[in-house]
């Protein structure tokens, strides 16, 4: 006879390990997630894992797609969020060239070659950004603002999955010109222009998420 208080258990268990796991970015968004796996770190059984899941779906926490398993869902910002974290992305971005100017920095070797090889990129995908910006932010050599700043990338990128003005695709290759431009500034000591860069970028492209208009690189001053 089946334990119907222990099942429950089970189940709850398993929704607070995956909500904890995508708070701690451990799961990340769009990330899949197999149920033998999570059945075998909590060891339990595959059957509260499953129902689990189906009430995490009713909870818009992960997809269920038939013939492919589970997927944790991105979190939909709204146009004010969307700004919110631009405006983070903002500060951040100027606090750290204003350091870079104070201690006269100059990227290392290897990450010139590393911004250099992605000069003749047509393409670039969300992994390629993440590594561009990690190497941006070694100057910094902290690691709790190194992550919020992934964080907010992350987030805005996940924006575009549900917007009709622009895709992750245009996004990620708006943010790669970016830090290409700040690379090239910096190795020349324009810091004036290199936040006036990120202020243009920033008003720009929250002014035409909150227009609802269409992405026009000409904007952004690359």
């Amino acid at each position: 006879m089946i334990n119907i208080k222990k099942k429950m258990k089970a189940e709850e268990k398993v929704r607070l390990y995956i909500k904890q796991n995508i708070a701690s970015q451990k799961f990340l968004p769009n990330m899949k997630l197999v149920e033998e796996d999570i059945a075998k770190e909590l060891n339990i059984s595959r059957s509260p894992v499953r129902a689990a899941l189906k009430k995490l779906e009713k909870e818009n926490v992960v997809r269920l797609i038939p013939n492919k398993g589970a997927y944790i869902t991105p979190k939909q910002l709204s146009t004010k969020e969307f700004v919110d974290r631009m405006q983070m992305f903002e500060l951040l971005l100027i606090h750290t060239l204003v350091g870079m100017e104070q201690w006269e920095y100059q990227f290392p070797a290897d990450s010139v070659v590393f911004f250099e090889s992605f000069n003749d990129k047509k393409e670039i995908d969300s992994q390629e950004l993440n590594e561009l910006q990690s190497t941006f932010f070694d100057f910094q050599k902290n690691a709790y603002l190194t992550d919020s700043f992934k964080t907010i990338i992350k987030e805005v990128l996940v924006y575009s999955e549900t917007s009709s003005q622009f895709s992750l695709r245009e996004l990620a290759i708006l943010f790669t010109q970016l830090f290409l431009s700040l690379f090239e500034k910096v190795q020349t000591h324009q810091y004036a222009a290199a936040r006036k860069q990120v202020r243009v970028f920033v008003n720009a492209i929250s002014l035409d998420v909150i227009d609802n208009q269409e992405i026009h690189e000409e904007k952004y001053l690359f």
